[in-house]
């Protein structure tokens, strides 16, 4: 909303929030920012010796990954948490309840068809 051409709540306008409404909303966003933080896990490493920085580069390099992977490997590796398994969905739930519908089929079939011409 503007007041005078200012936007509500600005320097320049008539009208601020009251000090207890910013306070509120300022811990709001202060708690929003420490559980996204938190649930991402992110961390920020500073003083990397040059010649573990060529390690994980290389490691990564050659494993094909990228250097956050190599890094998160090594880490895992360094803490001994390398050979713990994540939990992965199975899908056996699911498994074998595939059921055949003509429609279905018959739309699977078109999309096995060559149109000779278009190869040509």
């Amino acid at each position: 909303m503007k007041a005078g051409g200012a936007t509500l709540d600005s320097p320049g306008s008539d009208f601020r929030a009251p000090s207890s409404c910013r306070r509120r909303a300022g811990r709001l966003l202060a708690d929003s920012a420490c559980n996204a933080y938190n649930k991402c896990m992110q961390y920020t490493i500073r003083g990397i010796p040059a010649a573990v920085d060529t390690a994980l580069r290389e490691r990564a390099r050659s494993a094909g990954m990228s250097l956050n992977e190599a890094a998160v490997d090594a880490l895992a590796e360094g803490s001994g948490m390398a050979g713990s398994r994540r939990k992965r969905r199975d899908l056996g739930d699911i498994a074998k309840t595939w059921k055949t519908e003509k429609a279905v089929a018959a739309a699977l079939a078109d999309q096995d068809r060559v149109d000779e011409d278009l190869w040509r």
